[in-house]
Formats: structure tokens, C-alpha cells, sequence
């Protein structure tokens, strides 16, 4: 399980998250995965002939 999955998100008296701090919450997602997709691209361009082996796709 990764450490932002085990993380509490944050959560009204009701249970409910405002749209404010859901908003922040996907914010946070977003520029984790901007930073994941940056680091995959940086792969990609440094393994070129890796890439298709580690996948499992060379035939």
C-alpha cells in the first residue's frame, strides 16, 4: 500500500469533505502524478530499448 493511501483523509463531523479541502486533496493527486509522468518520460528517454522488455511486450 502506498503512504498516501494510508494516509486519513480529511472528513466532516458528517463524514463529508468540503469541496475546498477536496479540492486541495486533488491538487496534491495532480502533482504527484505530474511528477510520476515526468519520471517515466525521463525513462523513456534513457532506456529506449528497455522499455518494451520490462513491459512484457517483446514478442
Amino acid at each position: 500500500m502506498r503512504k498516501d493511501e494510508t494516509q486519513a483523509t480529511p472528513e466532516g463531523r458528517d463524514g463529508s469533505v468540503s469541496a475546498a479541502e477536496e479540492l486541495a486533496r486533488l491538487r496534491v493527486e495532480n502533482v504527484r502524478l505530474l511528477k510520476a509522468e515526468q519520471e517515466w518520460q525521463l525513462e523513456r528517454e534513457i532506456l529506449p530499448g528497455q522499455l518494451p522488455i520490462s513491459l512484457g511486450i517483446v514478442s
